[in-house]
């Protein structure tokens, strides 16, 4: 999730982990991923690292976002895409403490989770 222990890799990019493809996660222009992408002012470019999020709830409906990393590259059919590892994705209550600290912190529109 972080690039060293003061900053993740990018301010957190919503992704849309439904829509993943084997390992390779579309990154729309449009949607609210595009809209990060542009507020973060990140230009996409092969090898960057991002750090991705998608909105999710503990049982009791308590924020807790599904958080991960992914690596940009360019695929030839579905255009820009990040590379996943669906089994290093992690709920935000789950993370460790330098990466949650991190995450809160450049997650500023209210998200507050709870624990699980």
């Amino acid at each position: 999730m972080r690039k060293n222990d003061t900053e993740l890799w990018s301010p957190p990019v919503h992704a849309d982990f439904m829509d993943l493809r084997g390992t390779k996660l579309p990154l729309r222009a449009q949607g609210q991923t595009g809209e990060d992408l542009r507020r973060h002012g990140i230009d996409l470019a092969t090898g960057a690292q991002l750090t991705l999020y998608a909105d999710d709830a503990t049982d009791a409906g308590y924020p807790d976002d599904l958080t991960g990393l992914g690596v940009v590259e360019e695929d030839p059919e579905l255009g820009w895409v990040a590379i996943v590892d669906w089994h290093g994705l992690r709920h935000v209550s789950e993370l460790d403490p330098i990466d949650r600290e991190l995450y809160l912190r450049a997650r500023p529109e209210g998200f507050e989770p709870r624990p699980r």
